[in-house]
């Protein structure tokens, strides 16, 4: 980075470090946190116009329109529950997960386990997952957590964690 912008850095008012922060991308404004504490004062603001801006980017309307995520507290939490959501690229054939990404809905098929994983990995730390279960259970229903080599699909029923 330029010198000269690492001395003014500090002085950059809120609001123009709003706009140039808005163009970028999140990778970017992580980084941008790192430059000074002004930065990264703005920066934990979770709920200033740049998360603001980037969560209605990147969440799409329907996840907005469901309740799920009217109880997260800021946009940049909001923004987190959605990379941490369904990944509907990594889940059974008989598994549909809805365009909010937050809903997983099983087709009925007899004989069949079936599973899904999110988006986003843990390799540590503690995490918790609010989970609400809508319609009939079925004859057996499980929620569990697996690593990334486990299967998410098998014929009968079987323990896929």
């Amino acid at each position: 980075m330029d010198e000269d912008l690492i001395e003014y850095a500090p002085n950059i008012p809120d609001n123009v470090l709003e706009l140039i922060f808005s163009y970028l991308k999140l990778q970017d404004l992580r980084n941008c946190a790192l430059v000074c504490k002004n930065w990264y004062r703005f920066l934990c603001d979770e709920n200033n116009e740049v998360w603001r801006a980037q969560c209605l980017q990147k969440v799409p309307t329907e996840a907005f329109k469901n309740d799920l995520l009217s109880v997260v507290p800021s946009y940049k939490a909001k923004l987190r529950a959605f990379f941490h959501a369904w990944n509907p690229f990594d889940c059974s054939r008989h598994v549909y997960i809805k365009p909010n990404g937050f809903t997983l809905h099983r087709n009925p098929v007899a004989q069949s386990t079936d599973g899904s994983r999110g988006k986003i990995g843990f390799k540590h730390g503690r995490h918790a997952w609010e989970v609400r279960w809508e319609g009939p259970l079925g004859t057996v229903a499980v929620v569990g957590i697996a690593t990334k080599d486990a299967a998410i699909q098998c014929h009968g029923y079987y323990a896929l964690l």
